[in-house]
């Protein structure tokens, strides 16, 4: 019978003809097209396919994880690794205004409803007399807090900064004018620059605290990698 070799984990293993058939297309490697041994984890016959086979079949999958054993092929050709990247460079390129418009969509949103939040907690603290007082603080309030929450955190976190941030100045709010018996609008004013101040401060040492375990993760990865 004729046989295929093939060299597999350094040892020749020789596959009979009726069993040396592309694994993409079922057909015997002999009769069309060159041969191409997928470099993954695949043994024997199912690393074997049809050089064109394996190039329409990755190109449709759109990456080159191999289905059968999960891992990545690493010897298909150069134009198969170009045509990747550049898809992924135009998926990401489409996803960034996608994601950018839908953050814009959601600021109005928020904007209402944190300007509604600050006016009635203002308004139950301050009592009825001080509707005048506590709707122009809640407008202020409300655009500043959907400004802060669009631009300094990422979008799946906006609500819960602004969230945050309106307890925290509607707590200071509360310290200022009923335990320190402050005016009004001084105890209002504090109250915003205290609670955006510290909403601010621990989204920063958040943000840090996040990085540096990410550095501390890459670097035990490359010293892994080293040894």
């Amino acid at each position: 019978d004729l046989k295929v070799s093939k060299l597999l984990d350094g040892e020749d293993e020789e596959i009979p003809e009726e069993e040396a058939v592309c694994r993409i297309c079922l057909c015997d490697l002999g009769e069309e097209g060159k041969t191409l041994k997928l470099e993954c984890s695949c043994k024997w016959k199912l690393a074997l396919a049809h050089e064109e086979c394996a190039l329409k079949w990755f190109g449709i999958r759109g990456n080159r994880e191999c289905d059968v054993c999960g891992q990545e092929v690493v010897n298909l050709p150069v134009t198969l690794v170009r045509l990747q990247q550049n898809q992924n460079n135009i998926n990401a390129e489409t996803q960034i205004p996608w994601c950018s418009s839908r953050i814009w969509h959601d600021v109005p949103v928020l904007v209402m409803i944190s300007m509604l939040t600050y006016f009635c907690l203002l308004e139950q603290l301050l009592g009825p007399r001080a509707l005048m007082l506590a709707l122009p603080f809640a407008v202020m309030f409300g655009m500043l807090t959907a400004i802060t929450a669009s631009t300094l955190v990422r979008r799946r976190c906006m609500w819960l900064f602004a969230i945050f941030q309106v307890g925290f100045v509607i707590r200071f709010a509360h310290v200022f004018y009923s335990w320190m018996k402050l005016n009004p609008i001084l105890s209002i004013s504090l109250a915003g620059f205290a609670g955006f101040g510290l909403s601010m401060i621990v989204n920063a040492l958040l943000l840090e605290c996040w990085s540096c375990r990410t550095r501390a993760a890459r670097q035990e990865d490359a010293s892994q990698d080293i040894v």
